[in-house]
């Protein structure tokens, strides 16, 4: 006889010379060998009714465990935040915005977010979203508070961000002048040594009630032993009984061993944590009388999205400049071989029509030389937000100048022509 329910499917043996047992009809997952734990590993027997399967919602849950080849984070490693240790602690993304199933991600990634961040220095080369730099361990209830909800966000602290900031805008400066002389560059950053190596972090709470309602607390073992926090009347996480003059939850590193190059990259933690910030931002200008948000969180917001801006930096050629010049030079109607020497109407380098010498005493530029200064200038403003869309997707409709940007974006020699199509893939798969 056999019971069915939501979760679990029980089958009941029935036997006349024994009373009645239950018995699941899946078996447990494998836990595998932590060495450091001098913990075992243990595979579970054949099923005591033999080697039936029936499929259930639970029995799918015995894949948890399936995925440790390619696990990229060793089961050893604390929670980032709590460094609480725990076999089920979830493998967490920083930067992902693909967040369902294998096969659709495989489709999925072929998008240009794995290129742009690697092409503007943020991260490595060879960089895809479930490398080690990307991934961190997290207890589930943060990683579904953080991750699902928003609840709450992890960023560098002041100092960390003050450091990063000054590192990241005298690249950004470089970038600009050699942009000017129409000159190749590259921001370059060393991801093996300080400020990153040494980078420490901050949790900023976004939705109090919701994080840790009704004096619940978040334990920490930074120091070796349990340590109780909750959230405080002025919305801070601090230590318990949580007054407002106890002290804040700490800043913490991440101080998992790993192999050189592999460590945490904290630009991916900011800018996960700048798309919730400016989400946080945007619900808390629509609230009549917001709670203050307390000084150091309002700090460590501001400061972050400060350093993804410059993170999404884009240089635009300078009036005066070399590039702007050669740019004018090239689409200048004037130039030789149009205008004056009498030339008839024809395809210009860009495919737009000279006007031979209707145009030969004017100073206007052809279309083609508007959309070229239009593009550079459309892309400092506008691909901030466009991958913003396409790392973290967006809760809000594009305005029609957005799409407007958007298509020319496209429409650009730097992305595939089946790009509209695969963003209208990742639009579907994409978890806000």
């Amino acid at each position: 006889m056999i019971i069915g329910g939501q979760h679990e499917l029980l089958i009941v043996q029935v036997s006349l010379s024994t009373n009645p047992k239950l018995s699941t009809s899946f078996s447990p997952c494998k836990l595998h060998e932590v060495e450091s734990w001098q913990a075992e590993a243990y595979f579970p027997p054949p099923h005591s009714i033999g080697h039936q399967s029936v499929k259930t919602a639970a029995s799918t849950a015995s894949s948890w465990g399936s995925g440790h080849q390619t696990r990229n984070v060793a089961r050893d490693e604390p929670c980032f935040v709590t460094k609480d240790l725990a076999y089920v602690l979830q493998r967490a993304h920083w930067v992902n915005a693909v967040r369902r199933d294998a096969d659709r991600k495989a489709h999925i990634v072929t998008l240009p977010s794995e290129r742009f961040l690697s092409e503007r220095g943020i991260v490595s080369l060879g960089f895809n979203l479930d490398e080690p730099s990307n991934l961190t361990n997290l207890s589930s209830m943060l990683h579904i508070a953080m991750d699902k909800f928003d609840m709450f966000a992890v960023t560098c602290s002041e100092p960390s961000l003050d450091a990063l900031i000054t590192l990241v805008q005298r690249e950004n400066d470089k970038w600009q002048d050699h942009f000017n002389f129409a000159e190749q560059y590259s921001r370059t950053f060393q991801f093996r040594y300080p400020p990153f190596t040494d980078c420490q972090y901050d949790l900023v709470v976004l939705h109090r009630k919701h994080f840790l309602p009704k004096r619940r607390c978040l334990t920490s073992y930074a120091s070796g032993n349990p340590v109780l926090y909750a959230m405080a009347d002025d919305g801070v996480l601090r230590h318990y009984p949580a007054l407002n003059t106890s002290p804040r939850f700490p800043s913490f590193r991440f101080d998992a061993t790993r192999s050189p190059g592999f460590s945490l990259n904290p630009f991916l933690v900011v800018l996960a944590a700048e798309i919730k910030f400016r989400r946080f931002l945007r619900w808390r200008a629509t609230l009549s009388s917001p709670h203050p948000l307390d000084p150091l969180d309002k700090t460590l917001i501001e400061k972050t999205i400060t350093l993804a801006e410059l993170l999404y930096f884009q240089p635009v050629a300078a009036l005066g400049s070399v590039y702007r010049h050669r740019m004018d030079a090239w689409m200048d109607v004037d130039s030789e071989g149009s205008g004056k020497d009498g030339s008839s109407s024809q395809p210009s380098e860009f495919g737009e029509m000279e006007q031979g010498d209707a145009m030969a005493d004017s100073t206007a530029r052809p279309l083609g030389a508007q959309r070229i200064h239009r593009r550079a200038d459309l892309d400092a403003q506008k691909s901030a937000d466009f991958y913003r869309d396409l790392l973290f997707s967006r809760e809000t409709e594009l305005t029609p100048e957005e799409e407007q940007i958007r298509r020319e974006i496209l429409a650009s020699e730097e992305c595939p022509e089946d790009l509209a199509e695969k963003i209208q893939t990742w639009r579907q798969y994409v978890e806000v």
